[in-house]
């Protein structure tokens, strides 16, 4: 449950709200030192497009591919760039 009688967000939620934020970013951090994700990617953008994708898909593998199309973006490979599955 996400919402309280008063119509406020409850201890339960907000607890896992920072557990998934806190764990993205330790994630984050790790890719951002390996050179796997661009430097301006902050763990707010992430959570925002991945939530994103997962409301918006009709099943798990059209998530998968949501998530496959913001990681590599909307342009088309190039044969000197090869897109990323």
């Amino acid at each position: 449950m996400t919402e309280g009688p008063d119509r406020r967000r409850t201890e339960l939620f907000d607890r896992w709200h920072e557990s998934m934020r806190s764990t993205a970013e330790h994630l984050l951090v790790r890719a951002r030192q390996a050179g796997a994700v661009r430097s301006d990617l902050e763990v707010h953008d992430l959570l925002a497009l991945t939530s994103a994708a997962a409301v918006a898909a009709s099943g798990e593998e059209h998530a998968r591919k949501l998530l496959r199309i913001l990681r590599s973006g909307f342009e088309p490979a190039t044969p000197s760039a090869p897109r990323r599955a």
